[in-house]
Formats: C-alpha cells, sequence, structure tokens
C-alpha cells in the first residue's frame, strides 16, 4: 500500500512496439498498440570501462570525492561532453555569485558514498539513477547516463542535485487518503481547473474524492514500488505491482508526484514538496509501455558509440 512508498525497490522494461493493420472503407490504417511492461530482468545497466566511471554508483562516488578534495578538473570529467562546457557558467547560489561547477561541487561534498543506491531505468541500459538517502529520510536523485562506454553525470545544475524527491511525499500520502479539499492542495492549479469544473455536477459527488479512491486502488502492492525518474524533467514515477487485481484490472499501475524546488531568498534555503502529476499519471494509465519508454529514454542510440577500426561510419575502409 502506499505506507511502502519509502522503500523503493528496483526494475521493469518493455518490449518493441507492435503494429497492426485494420482497414476502414477499404483504406488501410496503421494503429501502433502500446508497448508491453517487461519483467525486472529486462533492466540492465551496462559496464564502463574507465577508473571511476565504469558504472553509475562510481561515477557519483568519483564526483563526490573530488568535490570533497577541491579537485575541479577531475570533477568536470564526470559529466557528459556536451555539459561540460557549461560548468563554467555562472550560478547563484545561497547568495553566491559561483561557478555552476563549484556550486554542485558543495553539495555533492555534503553526500556520504556509503549511503548511495543505483537503480537500472531502462532496457538499453544507457541511463541508470543514483540515489542518496539521508539520515533525515531524505532522497537526492542523481540521473547518470552511458556516453562512449563510460558513465557521466546527466545533470550540471545545482538545483538538480539539490532536490530531495523524499519531500512532500508522505504529506502527498496523507492527502490521498483523506481526498477532498486535502487531495486538491496537493495538486496544481493548471490540472485541478478540470476537476474544479465537475464540482456540482452531481450532488454528494465531490471529484476529488473520485479522484481518491482512483489513486489508492493505482497505489494498490504488496511490496514496495520501484522507482522511474523521467529522463527530462523532476517528475517521479512509483510503479506498484497488485498480483492480486482483478481479470479486468491492470497489475502494473503508477502515480507519478512532481518534485517543486523551492528557495526562500531570505533566509537563502532550498525547500521541496510533492505534488501529484495528474496528466502523466493518467498517461501511464492509458498506455503505461509507451509512457515508460518515453518517460526513460528507453531508445537505441542514432549513432554507434564508435567507428570500426579501419573504416569510417559509412563502413569505408
Amino acid at each position: 500500500m502506499l505506507k511502502t512508498w519509502f522503500a523503493p525497490l528496483t526494475a521493469l522494461t518493455l518490449l518493441l512496439c507492435l503494429n497492426v493493420t485494420v482497414h476502414a472503407a477499404d483504406k488501410p490504417v496503421t494503429v501502433q498498440e502500446d508497448e508491453k511492461l517487461p519483467t525486472a530482468e529486462a533492466l540492465k545497466v551496462k559496464a564502463g570501462t574507465a577508473e571511476g566511471r565504469k558504472s553509475p554508483t562510481e561515477v557519483v562516488t568519483t564526483a563526490i570525492k573530488a568535490s570533497k578534495d577541491g579537485k575541479m578538473d577531475v570533477l568536470k570529467t564526470c559529466f557528459t561532453k556536451d555539459n561540460q562546457q557549461y560548468l563554467e557558467n555562472e550560478s547563484y547560489y545561497k547568495g553566491q555569485n559561483i561557478k555552476a561547477i563549484d556550486a554542485v561541487a558543495i553539495v555533492l561534498a555534503a553526500f556520504d558514498p556509503a549511503n548511495l543506491k543505483e537503480f537500472a531505468q531502462n532496457t538499453q541500459g544507457n541511463y541508470a539513477v543514483v540515489m542518496h538517502a539521508t539520515k533525515a529520510g531524505g532522497m537526492r536523485l542523481i540521473r547518470t547516463t552511458y556516453e562512449k562506454k563510460n558513465w557521466c553525470l546527466k545533470d550540471y545544475w545545482v538545483d538538480e542535485f539539490s532536490r530531495d524527491y523524499g519531500a512532500g511525499v508522505k504529506e502527498t500520502r496523507e492527502a490521498i487518503d483523506a481526498g477532498g479539499a486535502k487531495l486538491k492542495e496537493r495538486i496544481d492549479p493548471y490540472e485541478s481547473d478540470t476537476l474544479d469544473l465537475l464540482s456540482g455536477a452531481q450532488d454528494g459527488v465531490d471529484p476529488y474524492d473520485l479522484l481518491s479512491k482512483r489513486l489508492k486502488k493505482l497505489s494498490a502492492s504488496e511490496g514496495a514500488p520501484r522507482i522511474f525518474l523521467n529522463y527530462w524533467s523532476s517528475e517521479l514515477a512509483y510503479w506498484f505491482n497488485n498480483p492480486k487485481a482483478g481479470e479486468k484490472d491492470p497489475k502494473d499501475t503508477f502515480v507519478v508526484l512532481r518534485s517543486e524546488l523551492r528557495y526562500d531568498w531570505e533566509k537563502k534555503e532550498y525547500s521541496t514538496d510533492a505534488k501529484v502529476a495528474l496528466v502523466s499519471t493518467a498517461q501511464f494509465a492509458k498506455r503505461p509501455g509507451s509512457k515508460f519508454k518515453e518517460w526513460t529514454n528507453d531508445y537505441e542510440p542514432w549513432e554507434p558509440e564508435e567507428e570500426k577500426e579501419g573504416g569510417d561510419k559509412e563502413g569505408g575502409k
């Protein structure tokens, strides 16, 4: 149930899409079926080759150590090649105008390598998340990506390292249980406006109470959910598996929360909150496999990682 949200485990994937041709008025129309969700064993993490970057956990550990030792040249090599150019840009961090790499180093220097846990995110093995758990129950999630046979930090902006994905989850869970106005408080206005339109449509029916029932049903699970961080945004999908689901109900369901990072200019402090991401939750309910593929960037790379010896990209001599 929802009480298991704080103990994320691993896994999940999907197969290739299926195309079915149907006929309407003698004109063929191609309909793309939803991707199928895979087993936990389908997820993987590729092995890197360079010392300190052979795995997602290893590159994060290397970045933490370099930050503690003040070795910015080593820290810089931990990021993707494209993002290394932005690390020298100016960044505002807690009242200081410093370089982006220095701001990230301040945050990473406070992390403990002993508190890292790695989560595979897709079937290609080229995206993984490393969680840093704090004694206070915080949950920092660091995106890592596989690039040229080694693992790199995907994000370079300090906000992504300061965001606590554990903050606000307890309050959101309680709001889902309560329904009504409490649940409305945990939804952004641009998403709750549609539900407000339904208020009063039928006597005694509160759309937020109905949503509460649906979310509780989606989060029914015998064990802890798996977690999947959107490759592109601060939305975190909780994947629940309910083997006792009825014949007409899906055994795999998702609830998505959006992490909101806030900054208090007077106190010069960051804080984080969590909201229910209705649109993403609905999209997962409608086409879970396809949404997962998009969510975790589960696609084969467009270009080969390296050229064959003695040849070019076209296979020349």
